[in-house]
């Protein structure tokens, strides 16, 4: 595999995630029958019909963009700034429909947010509203609710953290006028709860992105704070990024770059590593992986626990502690670990709690090793072929599968007479030889011996012996690298990527190959690109 970024590889990956096509490892693009819709609204093929094409590298150069997207709050975005916000975490959103998702990461931008959820949104800004005025109302100012001109001052600072920047003068005089007519009937109390409830309800608190109808520079730059925030921590933004957009800050590259890497140091850029790598390999949530409790009774609630953990702690441990490369996340001996998870893993466990070992070097290495990944992606009693290949193939590698056939049959689980069916051969051909690689270790992610060979169609060199020899031949790759930078942009984007992105895909992608897959790195060129901070510009 190689190791120096080309304008074509890249354009190869993005071009094919627009056109929903799968792209082979050597850049060459390849529709399959039945993929993700391409091109045209009806779903035609309009690069086939001589339509509009994605553009190459040559392309590059005329500052043309994706959008910004306007999106409303993920349920983490969600709970993290409310615990921002409040200064306490609070359960608010178990009841909150699941997120919408795009490419694989959670965005919310598609659709509005339903009747249903709206309910949802306004039940909670009432309940939270009453939280901040009975008991955390001197957390945001220092007068008391029915001393005069305290509510004036109540909603300008609630108002600014809420909304993320400060009210208009407009705003400010309506949430006054709400105030005061209720305040008369019913009390300062009842009359701040409604206002903070209007607020928390309120679409300016809701969504994030951009807002089209501004045109005046320091109110986009706090919309611009507001994306940078959560991005890069999934959160609200601080009261120095705010200043940062008063200030004008935000208005050169230079003093984003500035801000980005202050915030990647910051603890809180952990909640976005944690995010995204738990969507990237889609091992967010264990509980539906379920294991059958006679053939695995160690799989308990605690094993679930310390293995989903583990992920996260990796991707902080490398990223804000190590060395921050892509190649050390896929290679890595370094396990976070507690009794139950040391057990599966064969190593001692922490004199007590939970702690870092370091697992067996011809056992384990990198993320691809580890329970979560490996329990989350197989069966309740067997592994799977198919999952585990899957992934790989597409979020390690950035081939695009189409969905299988009505008529599939999942059984038999792992079926070698697939590869050899032209009806099946087309996909599995794609995932199982890659799947077949961890048959070392079993559905919960136990080493059970042996090093299973392995194959990844469309290279040149394929075979690969067990899970660690792909492992070291993923970190090495090119194609990796590019694949993750897309990856990470889908996350960043939270939005379907579009043609004008091609140009920002391959800037980033090549600054990320060129600092050896520093992820920090990628995180900052991404940060700064055009379409996300809208600054226009090369």
């Amino acid at each position: 595999m190689g190791t120096k970024a080309t304008a074509a590889g890249v354009c190869a990956l993005a071009t094919c995630l627009h056109l929903g096509c799968y792209s082979g490892l050597d850049g060459a693009a390849a529709h399959e029958d039945g993929a993700a819709e391409s091109g045209g609204a009806d779903g035609s093929d309009d690069a086939a019909d001589g339509g509009d094409e994605a553009p190459t590298g040559d392309d590059c150069g005329d500052g043309a963009n994706g959008t910004i997207a306007l999106r409303y709050l993920t349920r983490v975005e969600y709970e993290n700034t409310i615990r921002d916000l409040f200064g306490e975490t609070l359960d608010v959103t178990a009841a909150f429909a699941p997120d919408e998702s795009v490419g694989g990461y959670f965005a919310n931008s598609t659709q509005a947010p339903s009747s249903t959820q709206l309910e949802m949104y306004l039940d909670t800004a009432q309940s939270l509203a009453q939280t901040a005025i009975e008991e955390r109302f001197d957390r945001f100012v220092s007068c008391g609710p029915a001393e005069a001109g305290c509510a004036q001052t109540f909603i300008a600072e609630f108002g600014r953290r809420v909304f993320r920047r400060p009210l208009t003068t407009d705003e400010a005089a309506a949430y006054a006028s709400d105030y005061e007519a209720i305040a008369a009937e019913q009390g300062a109390e009842l009359g701040l709860q409604v206002v903070a409830a209007a607020m928390l309800a309120s679409p300016h608190f809701l969504y994030v992105g951009e807002r089209s109808e501004l045109v005046d520079p320091k109110a986009r730059a706090y919309d611009l704070a507001s994306r940078l925030s959560y991005f890069v921590w999934a959160t609200m933004p601080d009261e120095e990024l705010l200043t940062a957009a008063e200030s004008g800050e935000l208005s050169t590259a230079e003093g984003v770059e500035a801000q980005v890497r202050r915030m990647l140091e910051d603890e809180r850029a952990a909640d976005m590593l944690v995010s995204f790598s738990t969507q990237w390999l889609d091992v967010g949530s264990l509980s539906g992986a379920p294991k059958h409790p006679e053939q695995f009774p160690q799989w308990t609630p605690e094993l679930v626990a310390a293995a989903q953990r583990e992920i996260g702690e990796l991707m902080r441990h490398v990223v804000q502690g190590g060395d921050a490369r892509l190649a050390t996340l896929l290679q890595s001996r370094d396990a976070y670990v507690d009794a139950s998870l040391a057990a599966l893993y064969g190593v001692d466990a922490p004199a007590e709690g939970a702690g870092w070992v370091a697992l067996p070097a011809d056992e384990r290495a990198g993320l691809l090793t580890r329970a979560a990944f490996l329990a989350r992606h197989a069966h309740a009693t067997e592994n799977s072929w198919v999952h585990r290949g899957k992934v790989v193939r597409e979020r390690l590698l950035c081939g695009v599968l189409p969905p299988p056939p009505p008529i599939a049959d999942d059984s038999p689980i792992n079926d070698d007479s697939r590869l050899e069916d032209p009806a099946c051969s087309g996909c599995h051909l794609l995932m199982d030889p890659i799947g077949v690689g961890f048959e070392g270790y079993d559905p919960i992610g136990s080493f059970v011996g042996g090093a299973a060979p392995g194959r990844i169609e469309g290279i040149d060199d394929p075979l690969f012996d067990g899970a660690i020899d792909l492992s070291e031949r993923l970190a090495s790759s090119l194609e990796v690298q590019e694949c993750f930078a897309v990856q990470m942009f889908g996350y960043a984007s939270r939005r379907a990527m579009e043609s004008e992105d091609v140009c920002a895909v391959q800037a980033t992608t090549a600054r990320f190959v060129e600092s050896d897959g520093d992820i920090v790195e990628l995180v900052t060129a991404l940060a700064m690109t055009n379409g996300f901070t809208g600054l226009g510009g090369e």
